[in-house]
């Protein structure tokens, strides 16, 4: 199978072989694959990343909450999280 169909597979962009992507979606299973939407970025011009920096989320429960619920959103969004401490 080469990289070619694989990608087409993945990329959903044109029609391949059912026999190939049978066979693509098997090997994605058993490997695990996860799309890098960073590495994916450049080229659809869009990185789905998400930022945040706080001070120690630790020094009040509002800090945690608000984190909580940008991570839980950003993962149901497939965005990746930079998360980040503010030093003081």
């Amino acid at each position: 199978m080469s990289q070619g169909s694989v990608s087409r597979v993945i990329a959903k962009t044109t029609p391949v072989n059912e026999k190939t992507r049978s066979r693509v979606d098997l090997a994605i299973r058993k490997l695990g694959y996860k799309a890098n939407l960073l590495a994916k970025g450049p080229c659809i011009k869009s990185f789905h990343i998400i930022g945040l920096a706080a001070p120690a989320i630790t020094s009040h429960d509002a800090f945690a909450f608000f984190t909580q619920f940008v991570e839980d959103s950003a993962v149901q969004q497939s965005y990746q999280r930079l998360m980040g401490r503010r030093r003081t």
